[in-house]
């Protein structure tokens, strides 16, 4: 282990969003404060929108990946359409 404490997450440095000018191509990297704002391409200095971030799929994170187990994973799709299940077909209560 480290002897030094783990930055908060608030206080670590956000990762620059890689982006490409939609009219010449040429790859940008923005800070992502820019997100939602209209920038100007410094190549060819055509105007686009700089698109929002998307969350990660496939298990990847700031932190790595993570998988979930598969027991776990079937256990918990089991449970929950047997949950649904029951909601469906009356299994509510006695009224």
């Amino acid at each position: 282990m480290s002897s030094q404490p783990q930055q908060p997450i608030w206080e670590q440095a956000t990762p620059n969003l890689n982006i490409s000018c939609p009219h010449c191509r040429t790859r940008l990297n923005v800070h992502p404060s820019q997100a939602g704002t209209v920038a100007s391409c410094p190549r060819c200095t055509g105007k686009f929108q700089v698109p929002l971030p998307t969350a990660p799929t496939g298990g990847a994170s700031l932190y790595g990946t993570y998988s979930v187990p598969s027991a776990r994973q079937a256990f918990v799709s089991k449970k929950l359409a047997a949950g649904i299940c029951g909601i469906l077909f009356g299994g509510l209560g006695d009224p």
